[in-house]
């Protein structure tokens, strides 16, 4: 048993930690993750895992199956499908959704397609148990040639990507890293300070880059194919379905995607957060300006540099977003509160009731007299009171009518 087998199987290392393999010299490292199988009610009993033992000892070895190119998916229970190849046995977790702990991995996947818990199984004392370390199994209800490049490409990007087609019932099983973080699509840019959101973007960008370096095109950017590692601050891409390898580097096709990504992802952080954008009623147009202008600029120094290296790329869009955020920064000290107009100071309270940061609409209020607050409308029409109760701000609506708003105005306009 190797030094990595014993630590695997004393099931050590941190849950949700990250160890990257070092491979043979013209392999990239392999992207493994730790986790307690546990967290996604994986677990068996001693009666379950003698059942999975006996089935795994009437397979092949992993040698015979690497020769004779065998593939094997063994269905153990309504839990559990155990996928073999030559690289080892893979536990599935097939139990369904339970307050989103569980196999079932809440990712946005193709059509037909289920992305599930994966567990490695390692031996020991002559017998298979559950190790930590964890991947994504994706099941496809059809075979295609686009699964097998999808994993080609991952083990290219991230050295690990295994493929197992079942011709009985025409499934495919598609085993990769389990990436982990949140997709930028469904990101709660709330809670991302705009030195982390400035990090993230510069990270994404030269991951991109990096992945291009390779010779490899994604395709198809969006922002459920990036993934942000929060306590990394890390980027993953994923979903290289419409991947392809190139002879030479064009970042031409990804980046154009890409701007419509960043586009999103700006706009997203802009809207989650108080800005001086906020301080009149066209919000909205201005925010579009800046984003599209500010994806554009960054996509315009991604090209502008023939052979980027890391520090020189990521100088230039760290200037680039601070000059941007700069002129959307907005004072909030007393002082600064106490000299806006009225009617600036209620557009930046209907954004922190859209935005439910009753900190900040607090903090507001005593600067705000009761005409303005019971008279001033948004561009629906709508009061302040009648704001919070639309988007169902309770605690906001109490503080407004503690501030003099009139019970009068919280019925919302039709």
């Amino acid at each position: 048993m190797t030094k990595e087998d014993a630590t695997t199987n004393g099931l050590q290392g941190q849950p949700g930690s990250k160890k990257e393999i070092s491979a043979t010299s013209n392999q990239t490292p392999r992207l493994i993750f730790y986790e307690d199988p546990g967290n996604y009610e994986i677990r068996l009993t001693k009666q379950e895992l003698a059942e999975l033992n006996k089935i795994i000892k009437g397979l092949p070895s992993s040698t015979q199956a690497a020769h004779k190119e065998e593939h094997h998916v063994e269905r153990i229970n309504s839990k559990y499908t155990l996928l073999f190849t030559e690289s080892g046995y893979y536990l599935v977790g097939e139990g369904r959704r339970k307050n989103k702990k569980n196999s079932f991995l809440d990712l946005r996947t193709d059509y037909g397609s289920t992305a599930k818990m994966c567990i490695k199984l390692e031996e020991k004392d002559g017998d298979y148990i559950l190790s930590n370390k964890v991947y994504t199994a994706k099941k496809h209800n059809a075979a295609s040639e686009n699964r097998e490049k999808e994993i080609a490409l991952m083990q290219k990007i991230y050295g690990l990507g295994e493929i197992i087609f079942t011709r009985e019932e025409n499934q495919t099983y598609l085993i990769m890293p389990k990436i982990p973080g949140q997709e930028l699509g469904k990101l709660d840019f709330k809670n991302l300070d705009e030195t982390k959101f400035k990090e993230m973007i510069v990270n994404t960008i030269t991951e991109l880059v990096r992945i291009n370096a390779k010779k490899i095109l994604h395709n198809n950017l969006n922002p459920y194919d990036i993934f942000y590692d929060k306590d990394s601050q890390r980027i993953y891409f994923s979903g290289f379905g419409a991947g392809s390898e190139v002879d030479r580097i064009d970042l031409y096709s990804d980046s154009q995607a890409l701007t419509f990504t960043l586009q999103t992802v700006i706009d997203n952080y802009l809207l989650s957060h108080i800005t001086s954008l906020d301080l009149t009623t066209d919000a909205q147009d201005r925010r579009v300006e800046l984003t599209t202008s500010l994806a554009e600029r960054i996509i315009r120094i991604v090209h502008e540099i023939d052979s980027p290296d890391d520090t020189t790329l990521q100088k230039r869009i760290q200037s680039a977003l601070d000059n941007a955020l700069s002129i959307v920064r907005v004072r909030l000290d007393s002082e600064s509160l106490q000299s806006l107009p009225q009617d600036e100071l209620v557009n930046l309270m209907f954004k922190a009731i859209k935005i439910n940061d009753e900190k900040s609409l607090k903090e507001f209020l005593p600067y705000c007299n009761e005409d303005t607050l019971n008279q001033y409308r948004d561009r629906e029409g709508m009061t302040l009171l009648q704001c919070a109760e639309y988007n169902q701000r309770t605690e906001m609506i109490n503080d407004l009518l503690e501030a003099g708003a009139s019970p009068t105005y919280l019925q919302t306009p039709s």
